[in-house]
């Protein structure tokens, strides 16, 4: 049902809510305005994590990742509450520990985006209000910044859709100091905003926003640095596990949903850095590398799972399907094999009873890229499982059929990664020549 809501005109949409009941109408209603809070979130995230055209093949920071989670509209849901001296302590903390936050990096992020919620907090007032007063004043900045022609506001009949117009193209605007000056006088002046609470709410998110970087970085460092808790009053310490807690939550919905996304976009290394966020997310861990996190990875494993750490070995061909050279046009096949050098040995040991009605015991994500030109960003070709339901299995093979491209060299490069389990990424790349096809047409 919420597929084909989704894909409904707003005509049928307003069809099917007319037949429905006032329990049904309503339950229809609470959809869609879920569907729209999701669709926000992940226009949040893409908006966030998009490839930069100067360099779309950049490698995304975990640092992108965080803060792009930390400021998505689903975390609103952790409120406002927010202790700064707690705070304090914890970023003390989080920058001494295993370099997964550098100093100054955090007061940079914040600093960067103060003017952007000062605006935002500004235009949302104003898309709120019913000031007569706001429209033609609002028109007097926009013309003045030559953002919009006056014969683009004249074809606008309509008050509130010029209003809307106009502060649509007030937030696609840098926040200039001249025009966010105005803005906040004219915010005054109709009564918008009462004088000095731009000033608080600016101040209330910028503390939220700190707090949820803070949060998602304190739950991955936690299980290693338990004895901070300890340093707190009962109540702040019970504080900051309820709010990690929720975090964390609100973090993995947004993961998952990103997972499905950033494929979707065919973004090769946003995907990647979803993938390694949503393992080091899942385990409550700091790093892919670090010896102690991968020493506490394979503890959990054992105690809680009876499973061994994955040892894995890739590799990966490219060959057409049913000819003997690549020519443009052939169907080809990508043939991906992961070798499990930590596969159960048969007649040896218990096997250990499955943690999920689907009987899989290990998964991984295969993603494969295409290189470009310099110049050109790389796409994914590929996003798909490759699980595992027998733990004796020694070798899992997966294939990927594609089209051969023009005449050329080309390389695939395969990836492979576990969005449960810290440490499991490898890749590798396939190299393969399209052959002029020499057969002449028939005449």
């Amino acid at each position: 049902m919420i597929e084909m809501a989704k894909n409904m005109t707003p005509a049928q949409a307003k069809e099917m809510m007319d037949k429905l009941s006032p329990d049904e109408r309503e339950q229809a209603a609470k959809m869609q305005e879920n569907m729209r809070r999701e669709m926000q979130d992940m226009q949040h995230v893409a908006m966030k994590l998009a490839p930069s055209e100067s360099n779309p093949d950049e490698e995304v920071s975990l640092f992108k990742v965080i803060t792009t989670l930390a400021t998505a509209p689903l975390m609103a849901k952790l409120g406002e509450t927010a202790d700064e001296g707690v705070l304090d302590k914890l970023q003390e903390l989080i920058v001494g520990s295993n370099s997964v936050l550098e100093a100054g990096q955090l007061e940079a992020f914040l600093d960067v985006n103060r003017p952007v919620i000062r605006r935002n907090v500004l235009l949302l007032n104003m898309a709120a209000s019913t000031e007569a007063d706001l429209v033609p004043k609002l028109t007097e900045i926009v013309l003045e910044a030559k953002l919009l022609e006056a014969t683009d506001l004249e074809a606008i009949d309509d008050k509130v859709q010029r209003r809307n117009t106009m502060l649509q193209k007030l937030a696609e605007k840098p926040a200039a100091d001249e025009i966010q000056t105005k803005l906040e006088a004219v915010s005054i002046e109709t009564k918008v905003m009462e004088e000095g609470a731009l000033d608080t709410t600016e101040k209330t998110q910028m503390r939220t926003m700190r707090r949820n970087i803070l949060l998602l970085y304190w739950h991955l460092l936690r299980s290693s640095n338990e004895e901070f808790l300890m340093g707190l009053e009962d109540k702040q310490a019970k504080t900051l596990e309820t709010q990690r807690g929720l975090a964390n939550q609100l973090a993995t919905t947004l993961l998952v949903r990103s997972q499905m996304l950033m494929p979707r976009q065919r973004w090769v290394q946003p995907t990647l850095a979803i993938a390694r966020a949503s393992a080091l997310i899942a385990t409550a861990l700091w790093s892919h590398t670090d010896e102690a996190a991968l020493a506490q990875m394979a503890v959990h494993l054992k105690d809680e799972d009876s499973l061994p750490m994955p040892k894995l070995e890739l590799a990966a061909t490219a060959a057409p399907k049913t000819t003997s050279e690549i020519i443009a046009g052939a169907t080809m096949t990508a043939t991906i094999s992961l070798t499990r050098a930590h596969a159960a040995i048969p007649g040896e040991g218990e096997r250990p009873a499955c943690n999920n009605p689907q009987g899989i015991y290990e998964a991984y994500w295969l993603y494969i890229e295409g290189l470009k030109p310099e110049g050109t960003p790389n796409s994914l070709i590929a996003a798909k499982p490759m699980v595992v339901k027998d733990l004796e299995e020694k070798v899992i093979v997966d294939e990927v059929p594609f089209v051969a491209p023009a005449a050329g060299s080309y390389t695939l490069r395969v990836h492979v990664l576990s969005t449960s389990v810290i440490g499991v990424e490898f890749s590798t790349d396939v190299t393969f020549t399209v052959e002029e096809d020499d057969v002449p047409d028939l005449q």
